[in-house]
């Protein structure tokens, strides 16, 4: 009843309305007591009292049906929305949270990067990067100053670059093969503590350096991508290294020419110890001699003065006492040579000093074939001296000669003396002996230099002669050709030097 009061209804509405057309849906019953779901389709025909309402009725049993299924297929699609976009919400909060994660990582990392980009670039340590390639690929400040180069320069470099130069403790240029950056990519394997020198272009210094290279490596990669170098300057240590080995060749040198002088002076002591035991036994026998040849010229000038002589006998004794004028004039030498000094500078008359040399050597000349010459200049000045000293002068050089001429079979020796304008006095001993090699003469007045066997000898030697010479103001030089001779020129001004000799 309802149902058909509702039909009632909605005629009635259509009717009222304004309208032409209209449809709606309803249910009608069928005889077995079922609804059949059906749509009505109206339409107005005709106008004013006579109005005539077309109604068609359609079973719409289908499209319900249809309709049913499309809700039903909604809802379950609402329903899977519903726990997708669930199941998106908690994704999205995950992601969410995975991002938010990452970006605080990021930010980690930033941090840590622009901490290690400060202490990189600040740090005093060189540090620099080089690819697999072998060029450049970063680089700090202080290695930048080790290298004196601009950051432009340096990078895109590579070990085989013309401008480097890099040299290893032994002072040899390293290829680049050596380089400790190229032997950690080419072998994979860190180079500790390797030591060179790098120049500096700019300051034209050899920067020393402590080399640390360290191989990085991709994940899964065998061979370095990279090599990371570590610098540290020891250019400080390595000058005071060169200090300490200068102060200790500096000391080895002192200590040896110490040693030198304790050996001169040992070998002068030696040798003054010599001459005063020479002295002491030459003064000893010149006196036991003296006695007895004064008694024996005492009595033959008595008989040469009182007795009856033949003519030939007053010419024999006669000939007797020349000879033994002589004898006394050898002895009264022998004394004058041997006689200690004070060592203070005197009066020295340079001829008759080698005279008394000479006298002493007289059958040891003639013996080996070796003449004399004196080419004494006349009235030469009294020079202030050392006596002794200048005799042990004029006697080594004399011997030196005696020497030479005797290695040569004999020859000449010619002591020749003159005034020099600068106020002093030249004394010179030529001999015509076999001469001296030219590789010798610049150490032939070094301390204990010889060519002689070391028993030959007075053991005075050339260097003492020149420090004598040198003590009296004066100088020693030689000039020598072998095979021609050789002349040692002394000397010796005239008033003395203040160091009145060696003392």
């Amino acid at each position: 009843m309802s149902k058909e009061k509702n039909l009632s209804t909605a005629f009635r509405k259509f009717l009222d309305e304004d309208v032409v057309q209209a449809s709606f849906e309803s249910c009608i019953t069928k005889g077995d007591g079922s609804f059949v779901p059906v749509e009505y389709s109206l339409s107005k025909q005709g106008t004013g009292k006579e109005v005539t309402i077309l109604a068609v009725v359609r079973d719409i049993t289908e499209r319900k049906h249809i309709e049913e299924m499309l809700r039903q297929d909604n809802e379950e699609l609402e329903l899977r929305v519903a726990q997708r976009t669930g199941q998106l919400a908690e994704l999205n909060k995950a992601l969410l949270e995975e991002i938010e994660e990452r970006r605080q990582v990021e930010r980690e990392l930033r941090k840590r990067k622009e901490r290690f980009g400060t202490l990189f670039e600040n740090m005093a340590q060189g540090v620099f990067y080089q690819n697999r390639d072998g060029r450049m690929a970063d680089v700090n400040d202080s290695a930048l100053k080790f290298f004196g180069l601009t950051r432009q320069e340096f990078i895109d470099r590579d070990s085989f670059s013309p401008h480097w130069k890099v040299i290893s403790e032994n002072g040899l240029e390293l290829s680049p093969e050596e380089h400790p950056s190229m032997l950690a990519l080419r072998t994979g394997k860190p180079v500790r503590d390797k030591i060179a020198g790098v120049l500096n272009p700019t300051t034209g210094d050899v920067v020393w350096l402590v080399i640390n290279a360290l191989p990085e490596f991709e994940e899964g990669e065998s061979e370095p991508s990279q090599v990371c170098v570590t610098l540290h300057d020891i250019t400080g240590i390595k000058q005071m290294e060169r200090e300490l080995r200068s102060a200790r060749d500096n000391l080895e040198k002192r200590v040896e020419e110490r040693t030198l002088e304790l050996q001169k002076t040992h070998s002068q002591l030696l040798h003054a110890e010599k001459l005063s035991a020479i002295g002491s036994l030459s003064a000893s026998i010149a006196h036991e001699f003296n006695n007895p040849l004064q008694s024996v010229m005492t009595v033959m000038k008595g008989i040469y003065l009182h007795a009856a002589l033949h003519q030939d006998e007053k010419v024999l004794m006669d000939m007797s006492l020349k000879e033994c004028e002589r004898m006394r004039d050898l002895i009264r030498n022998l004394q004058d040579f041997n006689r200690p000094t004070s060592g203070h500078m005197s009066q020295v008359d340079l001829h008759a000093a080698m005279d008394s040399i000479l006298i002493f050597g007289k059958y040891r000349y003639k013996r080996k074939n070796i003449l004399i010459k004196k080419q004494y200049a006349p009235a030469l000045p009294i020079v202030r001296a050392v006596a002794d000293q200048i005799k042990q002068v004029f006697l080594n050089l004399l011997n030196n000669a005696v020497d030479g001429c005797a290695e040569a079979g004999g020859g000449t020796i010619t002591i020749g003396t003159s005034v020099r304008d600068s106020g002093s006095v030249q004394i010179t001993v030529q001999d015509t002996g076999k001469g001296i090699p030219p590789e010798i003469i610049p150490r032939i007045f070094e301390p204990f230099f010889t060519t002689k066997p070391a028993v030959k000898g007075t053991g005075l030697g050339l260097s003492v002669c020149s420090d004598i010479v040198k003590s009296h103001g004066g100088l020693l030089t030689v000039k020598s050709e072998p095979g021609l001779g050789t002349t040692f020129t002394v000397v010796l001004p005239i008033q003395g030097n203040r160091e009145e000799g060696r003392r």
